[in-house]
């Protein structure tokens, strides 16, 4: 579902937790840098999990910033600032 609302409403920015219910947010994230449509549009990855793999496998598939849980909602925003400006300024 979080995947064909991007493809429909290309928002500014995604933010996906990777445990979700179906198919996990690294999938999610993967398909959505894999469309050409898509490709563009900024993601973040939430998650508690801290292993390397995790966070290898969110950098291969091109996540723009990786934030481990818990975290505090204006470190978040701060983050989701400096993501959107970066990309205006490309």
């Amino acid at each position: 579902m979080a995947l064909e609302r991007v493809i429909l409403d290309r928002p500014d920015l995604v933010v996906l937790d990777i445990d979700m219910p179906e198919i996990d947010g690294l999938e999610v994230l993967k398909r959505i840098k894999d469309n050409p449509a898509t490709k563009s549009i900024p993601v973040i990855m939430l998650t508690a999990h801290s292993d390397s793999h995790t966070f290898e496998r969110a950098v291969d598939y091109s996540a723009d910033r990786y934030i481990a849980k818990p975290f505090n909602s204006s470190f978040l925003l701060e983050k989701v600032s400096q993501v959107l400006e970066e990309y205006s300024n490309q």
